[in-house]
Order: structure tokens, then sequence, then C-alpha cells
């Protein structure tokens, strides 16, 4: 998955880069650097597909 489709789906869901980056346990410089790559690791798509429940502990 590309990054822009990755960040697509979380737009969608109303879910901002900082939101996903705290509820994976990861900084925004890693996020940053999938961004300058063009493409998530899995998983990241993993997490968007059904790991977003973890914002709601947030």
């Amino acid at each position: 998955m590309t990054f822009e489709e990755w960040d697509n789906q979380l737009a969608e869901q109303a879910i901002e880069l900082e939101e996903a980056a705290e509820a994976m346990n990861i900084s925004m410089d890693e996020i940053n650097s999938w961004k300058e790559k063009g493409e998530v690791p899995q998983k990241a798509i993993d997490w968007l597909s059904g790991g977003q429940s973890d914002l709601d502990q947030l």
C-alpha cells in the first residue's frame, strides 16, 4: 500500500497522523520516513485494517 493510499484511508476515518502514531506507539519521524519512501509497512496496514480500536483507549 502506498503512503498516499494509507493516508487517504486514515482521512476517511477521521484519524490524524499524530493519533495513528500514538496508537501504534511509534514516532512521527517513523511515519514521515514512510511518507518519504512512499509506502507503509505491513504493521501499519494491519493496524488500519483492524487495530484502530486502540484509539478508543486514548
